[in-house]
């Protein structure tokens, strides 16, 4: 994959450079003042970005981190703004989605693709029975981010929850997003990723538009076409519908 979210990494400033994974890079952000929380992404070496530090959200609700990746380097149109986004549990769910609207109004104002990863403590399953989980998923789609992880991410001691996911405004191009889910134990969390079948955002091939040119030259030769034609095979017809039929086929072959 070219570019991995970490949740939950408990980092600390004595322990955040003792991670890497060879052939990336990596960005951080980490609790200074209490235990947990804490995310990261990593990068692969051949791309280029730069830290997203205008969209950055840090506080007792949320921890993230964002990057804005080169659309050049991954043979894209457009940059593209990446971010890894976890809510701690038992946290008010209003404060955050607060804080998430100011950063959804930051990211609309950047006009580009963007992909927002992570944990986030809100069980979508649940939507049309938890006000706060309705209104987490409807602020989404009013600033145009659709989830495309549908399946519960979580399966532990009976109980099945949704509280991992993926967000992205690409909805125009969602036919090219392949989304899926690792069942593995590497977590109590199932890893969810999402691939992109074909470079993301070039140019689909268009279908060819025809239409007729009524230019002045076009009309004079139409009429030429018209008044050399033998009509003959028209009035031969001793039905109405073949007759017109025969006339119609004459005046499209025109």
């Amino acid at each position: 994959f070219p570019i991995i979210g970490l949740s939950e990494t408990w980092h600390t400033e004595n322990s955040v450079d003792r991670y890497g994974l060879s052939g990336y890079n990596s960005v951080h952000e980490y609790r200074c003042s209490r235990r947990g929380g804490g995310v990261s992404m990593y990068i692969q070496d051949s791309i280029e970005f730069s830290r997203g530090t205008d969209l950055q959200v840090f506080s007792d609700v949320v921890d993230c981190v964002f990057i804005e990746i080169s659309g050049h380097s991954m043979s894209q149109r457009s940059n593209i703004i990446i971010g890894v986004i976890y809510r701690p549990p038992n946290t008010n769910i209003e404060v955050f989605n607060s804080e998430m609207n100011n950063c959804l109004l930051a990211m609309k104002s950047e006009n580009k693709p963007c992909f927002l990863m992570g944990d986030f403590h809100i069980n979508l399953l649940n939507c049309n029975s938890h006000s706060n989980t309705n209104a987490f998923l409807n602020a989404m789609y009013s600033h145009f981010f659709f989830p495309l992880i549908t399946k519960a991410s979580r399966v532990q001691h009976g109980s099945s929850t949704l509280i991992d996911n993926i967000f992205t405004n690409c909805i125009t191009q969602s036919h090219l997003l392949k989304p899926g889910m690792l069942v593995t134990d590497i977590s109590d969390h199932y890893v969810i990723f999402c691939i992109c079948r074909e470079k993301f955002g070039t140019k689909q091939s268009m279908k060819p538009v025809y239409r007729r040119i009524f230019s002045d030259t076009n009309i004079s030769k139409f009429k030429s076409l018209i008044e050399e034609q033998d009509w003959q095979s028209v009035y031969e017809e001793q039905k109405a519908q073949e007759s017109f039929t025969q006339l119609q086929k004459l005046v499209k072959t025109c």
